[in-house]
């Protein structure tokens, strides 16, 4: 115990030792001042273009360009899939991919694709899969896709967010 003790105090006295020879340098940094630089910073356009200038608006203008994370339906299928694990969400794509999720037993599992391909909120406008496996002798079994739960699951989703958009809509 005496021997710990000596040896944490020979510690903290190098660690004391070593740190006394470092100078810190505060630097005083003006926020406003290097915003506005940054925003009056001008690229010429026949550097890039007024195309490019386009293309780049387009994935950073406030109402969300080409992707989906915006979108309502997408919002919905991702509040619905919450309680799984997920593997991949992609907003611009409007991809939701999970993870393998147990259901009723250790021996059954689930795995869903969901991607929202256009803001219509009907039949077209979503995907699902469904993944099926079975545990058997030690190794999971691909059981193939249940289209009949995958649909159950696409029109849940595109009911509620119907519904959230006409509430949205008139309020």
């Amino acid at each position: 115990m005496k021997n710990l003790r000596i040896l944490a105090i020979l510690i903290l006295t190098l660690f004391v030792v070593s740190c006394s020879g470092v100078d810190v340098v505060r630097h005083e940094t003006d926020v406003r001042a290097e915003k506005d630089a940054a925003e009056n910073r001008n690229i010429p356009e026949a550097t890039y273009g007024s195309a490019w200038n386009n293309f780049f608006e387009e994935f950073t203008s406030e109402s969300g360009g080409t992707g989906f994370s915006g979108s309502m339906t997408f919002k919905v299928a991702l509040s619905k899939v919450n309680f799984m694990p997920l593997a991949s969400v992609d907003g611009n794509s409007g991809m939701i991919i999970t993870e393998w999720y147990n259901i009723s037993d250790e021996n059954n599992r689930i795995k869903l694709n969901i991607q929202v391909l256009n803001n219509e909120m009907n039949d077209e406008s979503i995907s699902v899969q469904l993944f099926k496996q079975q545990f058997v002798e030690n190794k999971w079994i691909d059981e193939g896709n249940d289209a009949e739960m995958a649909d159950k699951i696409k029109f849940s989703i595109l009911e509620e967010a119907r519904l959230l958009q006409t509430t949205a809509d008139l309020s």
